[in-house]
């Protein structure tokens, strides 16, 4: 059985790739806070595109969100 530490670790890791997929952010790529908030703010006009238009978007928002903030605090805390 895995130890604290060592699930806690792949919990960030997990947490840092799932990220990375909702953002659509190459890992090929050095993270920025540029790139991140460029990748959020490419899903935030999308969704208001979709709220004027009266469809329902295919993600939340508030997905995309969570995965920018974290992202943001992993990097700076480096």
């Amino acid at each position: 059985m895995p130890t604290n530490s060592s699930s806690n670790a792949l919990y960030t890791k997990n947490m840092f790739l799932e990220s990375c997929y909702e953002l659509k952010l190459d890992l090929a790529e050095d993270l920025t806070t540029k790139r991140i908030e460029n990748a959020y703010l490419i899903f935030e006009k999308e969704y208001q595109n979709c709220l004027n238009k009266q469809v329902s978007p295919h993600f939340e928002l508030s997905v995309k969100a969570q995965a920018r903030d974290y992202l943001l605090k992993t990097i700076q805390s480096k």
